[in-house]
């Protein structure tokens, strides 16, 4: 889409509806594709609500009433459901046996990583938005409900609100709104729209100069899903050898991608 952009120096001020579900979006980024127009790009931009976006990137809860369980922090979006598992031993026992498993932990610590890796979701007693959990979960895309009151371990016996659970049973989570729901909940696995990826291309272009986005990964699956989201530069300084690679050219600002090997 050929537009041109300027950036006003006391900002836009442009009125507009918020873009609050999946097909308002679809249906708006169509329509201003076809007007051409970069005032109305600029518009939708405004409009479309960062949780609307968060929420397509990631799994959602379908058809759920209002049944949680227990509540804590939403400290990694996504929903996930799995069998409950109490040790980073049994997270990769079960997990090696084809099931999906949801780690339950007072806390996590760097022993528990491999547990964390091939968890469907994480859930823990203590802890905030930059606790171990928090920030493993986040790095690694898992759905995490962190710091819940409601959650009680003895042992392998968790108990979440007034119910009683083994390992084995299934609870499912949102680690948006940090809720956990008793059995397994039907998640919303959609395709992300094309339209949404033309609307951080617009963004891209609106910001190119002005904004840019930067990744620090420590895996190199890691940095190929920052660069697929957008990222400008990419820094693996935890697999750091000195040796700089170029791997992408940026579409949005025409800069080197360079992951440290």
């Amino acid at each position: 889409m050929g537009l041109a952009f300027h950036h006003a120096q006391r900002g836009l001020a442009i009125t507009h509806e918020s873009v609050t579900t999946r097909g308002e979006l679809v249906e708006r980024v169509r329509a201003v594709d076809a007007l051409r127009s970069a005032d109305e790009v600029i518009n939708l931009l405004r409009a479309a609500s960062t949780e609307l976006v968060d929420e397509l990137l990631h799994p959602t809860m379908e058809g759920v009433s209002d049944s949680a369980i227990g509540l804590g922090i939403g400290a990694s979006p996504g929903a996930a459901s799995g069998e409950i598992v109490t040790s980073a031993a049994m997270a990769l026992e079960r997990s090696d046996q084809g099931h999906s498993v949801i780690l339950v932990r007072p806390v996590t610590t760097p022993d528990d990583v491999l547990g964390m890796q091939v968890a469907a979701g994480i859930v823990t007693m203590h802890g905030g938005m930059s606790s171990h959990a928090a920030v493993v979960a986040r790095g690694w895309g898992i759905p995490a409900v962190v710091g819940s009151a409601d959650v009680d371990m003895k042992g392998s016996s968790v108990t979440i609100g007034e119910l009683e659970f083994s390992e084995g049973d299934f609870i499912s989570i949102d680690g948006r709104t940090g809720k956990i729901y008793a059995g397994a909940v039907d998640t919303d696995q959609q395709q992300v729209p094309s339209e949404l990826w033309t609307l951080l291309q617009w963004a891209d272009l609106v910001s190119a100069g002005v904004v840019s986005i930067r990744a620090n990964a420590d895996a190199s699956s890691d940095a190929r899903r920052s660069l697929e989201f957008g990222a400008t530069r990419n820094r693996n300084w935890a697999m750091s050898h000195g040796a700089h690679v170029p791997r992408r050219r940026s579409s949005a600002n025409h800069a080197f991608v360079y992951l440290d090997r």
